[in-house]
C-alpha cells in the first residue's frame, strides 16, 4: 500500500513537474494549470489499486486462520474474541494510515523542495492536507466494511468478493429507480427529482467519496495555456463526518458478530442462519433486478411489464440456485 501510493502520487507528481520544466524549456513559459492539484487528487489506476488492496488486507487478516482451520486453537486462547477482531482491525488501520502518513511527508517535502515551479494560489499546501485526510479515511471505512464481511462470512474469498460487489447495490438500485421513474413519468433526465436522485446515489456509492470534482476555468481564453482545470472534493465536512459515523458503526457490527460467532458456522459462507436468509434474498432480488433491467429496460426498449415479469422471474431462480449452492458447501 505504501509503495501503491508512492507510485501513483509522488512520482506522478515528479512526471508533471518534469512537463512543467520542459514546457517552459520549448515555449518560454509554464501552463497555467493546477499540475499539483490535478495530479494529487486524482488517478483512476490509484482509485482501482487502492480499493484492491484494502480488500487484500483484510482478507490477508482472515486467510491463514481460515484456511488452517485454527479457530478452535486460537478460541481457546487466553482471549477474548473481541481482542481478535480488535487487533485485527487495529493492524489493518496502522497499516492505512502509516502508508498515508509517509507518503504525504514526502509529499510535503517535494512541494517545498519546489515551491518556484508552483503556483501556490492555484496550488495550495492545503491540498495535501486534503487529501491526506479524505483518501486515508475512506479507505479506513473500506477496510472496516471489508472487515465486518469477514466476521459474517466464513469463506474469505467469497466475503471479499461479495462486499465489493454489495458496495455498488445502492448505486445500482438508484439507477434502476431513476430509469423506472424516468419511461413511468416521461421525465426528463435533468429534472429536480432525478437530480435529487442522482445526489443520493453519490452519497450511498462509498467508492466515490474520494473522487474529486473538476471545474475549467477561462475556457474562452484564446491561449490554451490560460485554461485550467480545478480539482476539489464536494462537501468534504459532511462525508468525513458520515464516513466516521460508518466505521464507529461497522466496528461495533464486526466486533458484536464475531464475538457471537460459533465456530462450527466457520466453514459455511454465511456464518449466522438469520443473516443466511438475509443473504439469499438480498442476492436474488439484485440478481433479478439486473436481469429484468437489462431484458425489459434494455433488449424490449424500456418495457416496464417485461422488467417486472423478468426480474420477479430471474429473482425466484436466483433464488433456487442460491440454496442449491449454500446447501452443497455447507
Amino acid at each position: 500500500m505504501l509503495f501503491c501510493i508512492l507510485y501513483t502520487k509522488l512520482f506522478k507528481l515528479m512526471s508533471a513537474l518534469n512537463l512543467q520544466k520542459s514546457y517552459l524549456t520549448q515555449h518560454g513559459q509554464m501552463l497555467a494549470v493546477r499540475w499539483f492539484n490535478n495530479s494529487l487528487l486524482y488517478g483512476s489506476l490509484y482509485f482501482a489499486a487502492m480499493t484492491a488492496l484494502v480488500c487484500l488486507l483484510s482478507l490477508a487478516l482472515f486467510l491463514n486462520e481460515k484456511s488452517t482451520q485454527s479457530y478452535g486453537l486460537i478460541f481457546s486462547m487466553p482471549f477474548t474474541k473481541k481482542d481478535i477482531i480488535k487487533n485485527k482491525w487495529f493492524l489493518g488501520i496502522v497499516i492505512i494510515i502509516g502508508s498515508f502518513l509517509i507518503n504525504a511527508l514526502l509529499i510535503s517535502l517535494f512541494y517545498l523542495a519546489n515551491l518556484k515551479w508552483i503556483d501556490t494560489s492555484l496550488n495550495p499546501f492545503s491540498d495535501i492536507l486534503k487529501w491526506l485526510l479524505m483518501d486515508s479515511t475512506v479507505y479506513i471505512l473500506l477496510f472496516t466494511i471489508f472487515l465486518f464481511f469477514q466476521t459474517i462470512m466464513g469463506n474469505v474469498i467469497f466475503s471479499s468478493i461479495t462486499c465489493a460487489l454489495t458496495l455498488l447495490v445502492p448505486r445500482f438500485l438508484i439507477l434502476i429507480i431513476s430509469d423506472i421513474l424516468t419511461i413511468s413519468f416521461n421525465l426528463a433526465y435533468d429534472s429536480k427529482l432525478l437530480v435529487k436522485l442522482n445526489d443520493i446515489g453519490n452519497y450511498l456509492y462509498i467508492y466515490s467519496y474520494n473522487f474529486p470534482n473538476s471545474q475549467w476555468y477561462n475556457t474562452n481564453a484564446k491561449n490554451a495555456c490560460d485554461v485550467y482545470q480545478i480539482l476539489s472534493y464536494p462537501n468534504l465536512s459532511l462525508k468525513l463526518l458520515i464516513c466516521w459515523i460508518l466505521i464507529i458503526l461497522f466496528s461495533a457490527l464486526s466486533l458484536y458478530c464475531f464475538s457471537n460467532r460459533k465456530l462450527e458456522f466457520n466453514n459455511k459462507i454465511i456464518c449466522n442462519s438469520k443473516l443466511e436468509t438475509v443473504f439469499k434474498w438480498c442476492v436474488s432480488i439484485c440478481a433479478g433486478l439486473m436481469i429484468g433491467a437489462f431484458v425489459g429496460l434494455g433488449y424490449f426498449n424500456e418495457n416496464i411489464f417485461v422488467f417486472s415479469l423478468s426480474a420477479i422471474l430471474a429473482a425466484m431462480v436466483a433464488y433456487y440456485i442460491l440454496n442449491k449452492i449454500i446447501n452443497v458447501m455447507a
